[in-house]
């Protein structure tokens, strides 16, 4: 696991750097539950990152440390837990200001506030301009805190047990962040052996028969350098009519880690979370790459 001065200041693509200690255990999924209301704590931060969320701990899959996602309507607060600890309010980021348009995406740990101690980094939002960036029932962050850890989260609304559709078909298409063993150049110019990863998912369900088809297409930090590697495709998938969940692995020869797991957000499955972790050759040397994904329905 990467310290904390790796990750400070470099938002999104260096969170990547404490990914790859998440290859192994379980599939990082926690379910919704209810939330007991805390005393409001005076002086909270307006943290919009859904609009109009009930009290609730939110569906999260995460890649690094294990870090849980919570709303407390009373108090108006974001509340995340890292490794099973307390629960740690977010704040808005003192130091950024939102571009004209765009919604807030920086945010900081209320225990963690000094210069460069901790951030929690989205992705995305239903207030984007930017159609691709879109999303009501799922989001992704980065995050790091000081002597707590860091890594990548994808968290939202997960959908109902019964709201899956069960007849036709949906077809996905979302984002992906995650970090590599390919080396990469860290933020004052020295080679790292954790490159940044992202790129795109694309998921084909048919809820009638249960099955599920797809891609997963990296594009890969190579020391400063953006490089697309093929495609890989999805194989042994695992999707039940009806299910909430689903799994695989992806079709490549190279040996190591192969999976990705997945659930479905929004009140009828109109969009997804997932983890997934896929090995390969990268200029004839055998890597790896681990990281999360959200994704949306197109039809």
């Amino acid at each position: 696991m990467a310290s904390f001065t790796q990750f400070a200041g470099f938002g999104f693509a260096v969170a990547s750097i404490a990914l790859l200690s998440a290859c192994g255990g379980g599939d990082g999924i926690v379910a919704s539950a209810p939330v007991p209301i805390p005393t409001p704590v005076p002086g909270s931060a307006r943290v919009d990152i859904f609009s109009s969320p009930t009290s609730q701990e939110f569906a999260s899959i995460a890649s690094g440390n294990d870090l849980r996602i919570r709303y407390v309507a009373e108090s108006n607060q974001y509340q995340v837990s890292v490794n099973g600890g307390e629960w740690d309010r977010l704040l808005d980021d003192p130091n950024q200001i939102p571009l004209e348009g765009y919604p807030n995406q920086s945010f900081v740990l209320a225990s963690s506030r000094g210069p460069n101690s901790s951030y929690f980094m989205t992705r995305v939002s239903d207030k984007f301009p930017d159609a691709d960036h879109r999303y009501q029932y799922s989001n992704l962050a980065a995050w790091g805190a000081r002597d707590v850890g860091g890594g990548l989260v994808a968290f939202g609304f997960a959908t109902p047990q019964g709201a899956i559709p069960t007849s036709g078909s949906g077809s996905y298409k979302g984002l992906v962040e995650g970090g590599s063993t390919v080396d990469s150049i860290d933020w004052d110019g020295r080679t790292t052996t954790d490159g940044w990863v992202d790129g795109t998912v694309s998921l084909s369900f048919d809820f009638a028969r249960g099955t599920l088809a797809g891609e997963l297409a990296l594009v890969i930090d190579d020391k400063g350098k953006q490089v697309e590697i093929s495609p890989f495709p999805f194989a042994d998938t695992v999707f039940s009519p009806g299910s909430s969940n689903f799994s695989g692995r992806f079709a490549t020869n190279t040996e190591g880690p192969n999976a990705f797991s997945g659930l479905f957000a929004g009140p009828n499955g109109e969009e997804l979370i997932g983890r997934w972790t896929v090995p390969f050759l990268f200029n004839e040397v055998p890597e790896s790459a681990v990281g999360v994904w959200i994704a949306k329905r197109g039809n």
